[in-house]
């Protein structure tokens, strides 16, 4: 049996935030080229997860208010 991993989005954002800083770490000294534009694309990956935070927090939401809604209606057919 397939064992199934779960990923929250902060998770995913807090590791990339410490690839991130490793990497400016490593810009400094080694290669500050080529890593400062994988900086700038992590940095750019990490504001699109915080977008896409935001986004499914208002899925969620809408989602909740939706079972809300089918909830009162079955309330309301069944009287």
């Amino acid at each position: 049996m397939a064992s199934q991993i779960v990923v929250t989005n902060r998770q995913v954002k807090f590791g990339l935030n410490n690839v991130l800083k490793k990497l400016e770490d490593v810009a400094e000294v080694d290669f500050p080229m080529c890593t400062e534009n994988i900086v700038q694309e992590m940095a750019t990956l990490v504001a699109r997860m915080e977008i896409l935070e935001e986004v499914l927090k208002q899925v969620v939401r809408k989602v909740e208010r939706l079972k809300h809604i089918q909830a009162a209606l079955q309330n309301e057919d069944s009287i």
